[in-house]
């Protein structure tokens, strides 16, 4: 139908609907073009929703938005934002307003720049007001992390709580990992737990996978491998690699189900193409030759640790949701450092907490690439070992073209995990005994 037959024809209230359901194939197959047709349409008999929803699709750069802007248009969807905000108090509206603000201004240090971010963050106060459980956790984002605000960590878990409580996922996995680890809050695997699961409930692949792993380790919950291999399944089905890597290791020695080396092996070679392959290379071949050994009847059993997870996608999962940094301190030469700590208590180790510091360059293009790093590091679960998390860190790095000024294991950060050792190259073996301090 034409513009002017949907005009004649439906109601604001069925073109919205109706441009819902092509935006997001439901019912029918995907159309993102005439979603935002029907709702220019539908704008022109007053849908306020419909006007968020075209301000959405200019800043995304979506649908007939595209072909007028030629791409994404922030300035023009920040008009509309306003404009509907001074209509009506729409939460969500205020919510993508904040969200433009804090990207044009979110590494400004100026006094203008700052007051740019406290506006954000007033924008984001209003739209969790209105239930907005993003805004919400965006505001936990900005006082966790000293964004416009003098980082607090009280008032930053408040808001984390509240985002929860209201059913953001991100959140959720966020909280369920402070319980994890007690940070801020007393230690509470089973609340953890809990927690994890209601996030899982959104499909999150980073949600899925903590609860499989909570099922396997028995943390939080009765440990049921079989149980532990379905919601890894399920993580697994979206690429997600840290449970490419647990599901492989279940399949290739029968946990939760029988053995499957063939499939096994598939999966670290999918991990392996989205960009894991010289950290993998070595653990393929045993894989392979396992496989070998079996057509050749010459298997003999062999004791396997299974590998630790790799990168979490966390953020990146969030949709419109302020990722969030860690706050910068003083470095010494040029520029800044970011630095992340690692702090827990290794599997089967009655020791201390290690600690793991590593520290990298905050200079000119690069300072929002480390930052990035640093935040992907905080995100991994809290049973990775140092040994891999310095690993993953020196990858991004290269990456990235960041510069690693520094990174200090203790001496125990590779011997306690030396289990883990098949999952690393001689010359990285090498590179890790020399960094340690």
């Amino acid at each position: 139908m034409s513009p002017q037959e949907l005009f004649e024809t439906k109601s604001a209230k069925e073109l919205r609907i109706l441009g819902e359901r092509a935006f997001h194939g439901s019912g029918t197959s995907q159309d993102v073009r005439a979603a935002t047709v029907m709702w220019t349409v539908a704008i022109k008999k007053g849908d306020l929703e419909s006007y968020y929803n075209m301000a959405h699709c200019m800043n995304k750069g979506l649908g007939i938005c595209k072909e007028v802007y030629g791409g994404p248009a922030p300035k023009e969807a920040e008009k509309v934002y306003e404009s509907i905000v001074r209509m009506a108090d729409h939460g969500y509206s205020m919510f993508g307003l904040a969200n433009i603000l804090f990207d044009r201004h979110k590494d400004s240090k100026d006094p203008v720049g700052r007051a740019k971010l406290r506006t954000a963050l007033d924008y984001y106060v209003r739209a969790a007001g209105k239930g907005v459980a993003p805004a919400a956790y965006n505001v936990y984002n900005m006082y966790a992390y000293g964004h416009g605000v003098d980082a607090d960590d009280t008032e930053a878990l408040k808001w984390l709580r509240l985002a929860a409580k209201r059913g953001d996922p991100i959140a959720q996995v966020h909280l369920a990992r402070r319980l994890q680890r007690g940070e801020g809050v007393s230690a509470d695997p089973k609340r953890s737990f809990h927690l994890l699961e209601k996030a899982a409930r959104s499909g999150r692949p980073v949600a899925l996978h903590n609860v499989g792993m909570c099922y396997l380790e028995g943390e939080g919950a009765e440990k049921n491998e079989t149980v532990a291999r379905g919601y890894l399944e399920e993580a697994a089905r979206h690429d997600f690699v840290p449970s490419l890597l647990s599901l492989s290791y279940m399949l290739e020695v029968g946990l939760g189900g029988a053995p499957d080396m063939d499939r096994a092996l598939a999966l670290l070679e999918r991990a392996s193409a989205l960009g894991y392959g010289g950290e993998l290379e070595d653990r393929i071949k045993q894989v392979k030759d396992r496989i070998a050994e079996v057509e050749n009847g010459t298997m003999v059993p062999k004791d396997m640790a299974p590998p630790s997870t790799a990168e979490s996608k966390l953020n990146s999962e969030a949709v419109d949701a302020t990722a969030p940094e860690p706050s910068e301190r003083d470095g010494t030469g040029t520029g800044v450092e970011q630095t992340y700590v690692w702090n827990s208590r290794p599997m089967g180790s009655p020791g201390a907490g290690q600690t793991l510091q590593i520290e990298l360059e905050m200079t000119g293009d690069t300072s929002e690439a480390a930052a990035s790093i640093i935040h992907e590091a905080q995100a991994l679960p809290p049973r990775t070992p140092p040994a891999e998390i310095f690993l993953f860190v020196a990858k991004r790095a290269e990456e990235t073209g960041v510069k690693l000024q520094n990174a200090a294991l203790l001496e125990e950060a590779v011997e306690n995990y030396a289990a883990m050792g098949h999952l690393f190259s001689e010359e990285q073996r090498s590179q890790l005994s020399a960094l340690r301090a």
